[in-house]
């Protein structure tokens, strides 16, 4: 929590180097929602899946996060046969 309010407040003070309103606004819930975000091999249930997929197709950018960070990557199948030792 204290990571979290430290980001916000350096937003916050960001505002004092000219941005908008609508870009601390931007900016705060950006990091807001990456802090919130589900982490690497956080385990979920399939219907939290299911959720997560809905939501995230309702968005104006499914394919990246508030800061630009893919959310879905491309992988070629012969990248994934690789993966399983298959080729």
């Amino acid at each position: 929590a204290r990571n979290v309010l430290a980001e916000v407040l350096d937003t916050v003070d960001a505002e004092k180097r000219g941005a908008t309103r609508a870009n601390l606004r931007d900016e705060i819930a950006a990091s807001l929602a990456c802090h919130a975000a589900i982490k690497v091999n956080m385990p979920l249930a399939l219907e939290k899946m299911r959720w997560l997929i809905d939501r995230l197709l309702m968005t104006s950018s499914p394919t990246t996060c508030p800061h630009g960070r893919p959310v879905i990557l491309r992988l070629a199948t012969q990248d994934i046969l690789k993966g399983f030792h298959r080729i």
